[in-house]
């Protein structure tokens, strides 16, 4: 097992929304940036997600059965915050990739 997501691994990004489109302040790759001081934030509203990408099929830990997929995406259907925003400071995938 390894991880999917850390600095230089190959995997693209996207979320439903940015929190006032400030990227800088609030993007996405703050998820991963394995700073606790900085997150993704997302706009008001629901459903939200965060959709990842990998050029190669990966398994994903855990999971009952060993399938492998080049695409994930996590569903937030609503929210605890009061304002109806998701907020994520680390996120990581961990996994193997297909040989």
């Amino acid at each position: 097992m390894e991880s999917l997501t850390s600095a230089g691994k190959d995997f693209n990004l996207r979320v439903s929304s940015t929190l006032n489109r400030d990227a800088k302040q609030f993007g996405k790759r703050n998820m991963f940036d394995d700073n606790c001081d900085t997150c993704w934030n997302s706009d008001h509203g629901s459903p939200q997600f965060v959709a990842l990408e990998f050029p190669k099929p990966v398994s994903c830990f855990p999971m009952e059965t060993e399938t492998y997929h080049t695409s994930y995406k996590i569903l937030f259907l609503s929210s605890t915050d009061l304002y109806g925003r998701i907020t994520i400071y680390q996120m990581e995938m961990i996994g193997m990739i297909s040989k």
